[in-house]
């Protein structure tokens, strides 16, 4: 049930940026990674639910193209349904050598 998390964030993103995960497949921009914390609770029955602290980091090099995605990509996650939910936890904006990096956090829940 865990990896539907990492599965549902791919098919939300994916059509709108180039995406992977943990580590970059290409050289050409815009592209986004991600990665996740996924932590099981349980019941006496077993897992009931998985929570996700999940980091998704955009780069490009223009800025005004990277803020149109970030507001995209937000909005993608933040519209979860059939058995998850998002909380946006926060984002940060840096540029290094040229480089723009938005660094978007959520907690994802999925229910069993």
């Amino acid at each position: 049930m865990k990896e539907s998390i990492g599965e549902k964030i791919v098919e939300l993103v994916s059509p709108l940026v180039k995406f992977y995960l943990s580590e970059a497949e290409t050289e050409s921009y815009p592209y986004a990674v991600y990665d996740m914390d996924v932590t099981p609770y349980y019941t006496k029955d077993g897992v009931y639910r998985y929570s996700a602290d999940a980091t998704v980091r955009l780069f490009g090099k223009d800025f005004d193209e990277l803020d149109g995605l970030w507001t995209k990509i937000e909005d993608a996650l933040m519209m979860m349904d059939q058995g998850y939910t998002s909380t946006y936890t926060g984002y940060s904006k840096t540029c290094t050598e040229g480089v723009w990096q938005i660094e978007m956090n959520f907690n994802i829940l999925q229910f069993k």
